[in-house]
């Protein structure tokens, strides 16, 4: 964790003070051998000296160590719980390879937007296998599980992007489960999540026959579109597609022409994944990509 606010700037002091701990001991303990080794006299342990030498060395200093130690991590343990109130509210459903974001009835994907300086709730749970949600700068990992709900929280005390994945192996595609932390002002994030919750604006032209296209194929069956025919709950929501920054939870940058090579063999980019490769003409992943690329 890189201290950027929130539980890293609980755990990274903690981390820091688990090694200096660990270090000093062993300094200590590796000088007191030494000198131990190369002394010619001996101490006589049975002589009060060497008992009151035996209770401070082997008692006293160790307990005081522990006591320590007991006392930062019960601190730590305080500091990492749920608040008792976040700002906001986030429901976080893995999926087999993506991330599917809720904030109340807006839903997308892959990409969670979060306000500065404010506590997040994430309520985690999985629609298949175990997952497990890490952005290492901000939060350690929590498991997602099929079963049950496992809550966290994130803060961050700056604005930028924090690229996070799935800790738990999660089958074949695993590794390309990614995902990205946008935090930023609470304006900002206020006027992104009150776009998100629009519905698609109608498209014309090439768009309208990509519209077509799409409800008229599997895509539909698949993917949600607010405001249109398209009400699939199998993949991500793409009502808002072209606001995001990736495609296939990470594995490439949302732009035309990466999405359009998605769209043609989404398997060559991510093997194994759930999506099927739709056979259409160039003309008709044109008509597509124009109005896939118009729902901002």
């Amino acid at each position: 964790m890189s201290g950027l606010g929130g539980a890293s700037s609980v755990v990274t002091p903690f981390l820091v003070l688990t090694f200096a701990l660990a270090a000093s001991v062993c300094v200590v303990v590796l000088v007191a051998l030494a000198l131990a080794l190369s002394r010619t006299a001996t101490i006589d342990l049975a002589s009060d000296r060497g008992l009151r030498l035996v209770l401070v060395v082997g008692g006293a200093v160790p307990a005081a160590i522990v006591a320590l130690y007991l006392v930062a991590s019960l601190l730590a343990a305080s500091a990492l719980a749920a608040p008792a109130a976040a700002s906001v509210s986030v429901d976080v459903i893995g999926h087999q390879w993506w991330w599917e974001f809720r904030y109340g009835d807006v839903a997308t994907a892959n990409e969670l937007h979060i306000p500065v300086g404010e506590r997040i709730e994430l309520r985690l749970i999985s629609a298949d296998v175990i997952h497990s949600f890490w952005v290492p700068d901000l939060q350690g990992k929590t498991d997602a599980l099929p079963s049950q709900t496992n809550r966290m929280w994130l803060l961050t005390e700056r604005a930028g992007r924090y690229d996070g994945v799935c800790a738990e192996f999660c089958g074949v595609q695993h590794a390309w489960m990614r995902l990205v932390v946008v935090a930023e002002p609470r304006s900002d994030f206020d006027r992104w999540l009150a776009r998100q919750g629009e519905p698609r604006r109608s498209g014309s032209g090439v768009a309208a026959e990509g519209e077509r296209i799409f409800d008229t194929h599997v895509c539909a069956s698949c993917h949600t579109i607010r405001g249109s025919a398209a009400n699939g709950k199998v993949g991500p929501d793409l009502t808002h597609l072209a606001s995001r920054s990736l495609l296939g939870a990470g594995v490439l940058p949302n732009n035309t022409g990466t999405l359009r090579a998605w769209l043609a063999d989404p398997a060559h980019f991510k093997p194994g994944v759930l999506m099927p490769n739709v056979s259409l003409s160039d003309t008709e992943l044109d008509a597509l990509v124009a109005y896939l690329g118009s729902l901002d």
